[in-house]
């Protein structure tokens, strides 16, 4: 089932991605994926690659798996403004971040 995602806009999207370069975002061939608030790690998924579970992933798994972060933290956060949730994103990046990101 396609769900309409016009809450989702390429503005947070973008700035979602540019907020994840400057908290610098890693994913590593197994999955794990964290970024950074101020020099505490946030991890976002302790995960399993693209492929199976126990398997690594390549240059492509690894590019694939940043882009996905990206995606699903810009969603929750534009759904977040819809839905009232906004208080828990605004702890999870920080309330300046989330301000910028939406405006």
């Amino acid at each position: 089932r396609n769900r309409n995602m016009n809450y989702l806009t390429n503005k947070i999207l973008s700035l979602t991605f540019d907020f994840f370069v400057r908290h610098r975002l890693t994913v590593h061939d197994n999955a794990q994926s964290y970024w950074f608030k101020g020099n505490k790690r946030q991890d976002e998924c302790l995960g399993y690659s693209s492929t199976s579970i126990g398997k690594r992933d390549d240059t492509n798994g690894i590019i694939e798996n940043l882009f996905h972060e990206v995606w699903c933290k810009a969603e929750w956060i534009a759904r977040s403004r819809r839905d009232g949730y906004e208080n828990i994103c605004k702890q999870t990046v920080g309330i300046s971040e989330y301000k910028k990101i939406c405006a």
